[in-house]
């Protein structure tokens, strides 16, 4: 199943794997905009997982790069695995106090206010107005809710008010509301929620992590 093909380049954790990406049919209309699938090797991936997949977005040669999370078991076949990937349609950072540095956090996010009903398209709302992301389990997101109680994405400031990451093995499920940008507390040109808050040896700036750089 798995051969050179022209579908692009994958990874999984930022390593280079042997990978095809194709499209899910997922019969909610706005995961299936957002899911695909991907087949492996055996035990290649696993459920919270990054993946990343860089391929030719049209005949001109246009290259494009799109980072999915592994957010189902894996399903396993006789010759291949194969499971659904959803895509990181947003990001945000965190600090890391040892390297002094930012560290960027792929996520997917779900307004749970509305959706589309499939009916007439209208948008409905839920009871839960809250937002909520998926983020694959590490040091650094294990600390949401804990160490960490506001993010920042998009420009857009949120609070962390639940975390669940017993529902998918390696990742986290964070709930968020809506929060108020504060300049005293928010750095919004390293794009990190509470970094005035935080001890001055931990937020020493890293020689590359200069104040405004977007790299």
């Amino acid at each position: 199943v798995l051969i050179r093909t022209t579908f692009g380049q994958v990874t999984c954790n930022e390593v280079p794997m042997r990978a095809i990406v194709r499209f899910a049919r997922m019969k909610d209309k706005v995961l299936n905009s957002k899911s695909r699938e991907v087949i492996t090797d055996h035990n290649a991936v696993k459920s919270g997982d990054y993946i990343k997949h860089t391929y030719k977005r049209d005949s001109l040669g246009t290259m494009e790069t799109r980072n999915y999370i592994v957010r189902s078991l894996i399903d396993m076949h006789l010759d291949y695995d194969i499971t659904y990937i959803i895509n990181c349609d947003a990001e945000f950072y965190m600090w890391d106090t040892i390297k002094k540095e930012r560290v960027m956090i792929p996520c997917y996010v779900e307004d749970n206010r509305t959706r589309f009903e499939d009916a007439d398209k209208t948008n409905i709302k839920l009871e839960d107005s809250q937002f909520q992301i998926i983020v694959q389990e590490n040091e650094f997101t294990s600390k949401l809710g804990k160490q960490f109680d506001r993010i920042l994405i998009k420009g857009e400031a949120y609070e962390i008010v639940g975390t669940d990451n017993i529902s998918l093995e390696n990742a986290i499920y964070v709930g968020l509301s809506r929060s108020r940008i504060d300049p005293n507390r928010d750095n919004l040109e390293l794009g990190i929620a509470d970094f005035y808050t935080m001890n001055e040896e931990d937020i020493e700036l890293a020689p590359k992590e200069i104040v405004g750089d977007s790299q």
